[in-house]
């Protein structure tokens, strides 16, 4: 557990650190998968699917990468409005941080799915 006190904002600064260094990694390893899996093509490729697992929306193979770049600004927003939150203490801000890491994992996630 996170105490309070001088010793402590160590602590709180070094997990903050951590979580960005991670979420950061995870947006990295999507943008790879993204590129590594998308091929240019004047076919329409499959962008959504529904809960049904019927196609959705069909567009171009570029809005793929949509995925990665909507990552990466969930990441610089939490981490922006995290450091300007962190004068109220480390809790704010590694909540904002922790839900940057979710969201790269749940893009991952869609990422997989559409291009497996």
């Amino acid at each position: 557990m996170l105490a309070s006190g001088a010793g402590a904002t160590l602590t709180w600064h070094k997990l903050q650190r951590r979580l960005t260094v991670a979420a950061a990694l995870g947006n990295f390893l999507l943008w790879a998968y993204v590129a590594s899996r998308v091929r240019p093509s004047a076919d329409p490729v499959v962008l959504h699917y529904t809960i049904y697992f019927s196609i959705d929306r069909v567009g171009e193979w570029y809005r793929l990468f949509s995925l990665p770049a909507v990552g990466l600004l969930l990441l610089v927003v939490n981490r922006s409005v995290g450091r300007l939150l962190n004068w109220q203490g480390g809790l704010p801000s590694l909540l904002l941080i922790g839900t940057a890491l979710v969201g790269q994992g749940i893009l991952a996630l869609a990422a997989v799915a559409l291009l497996h």
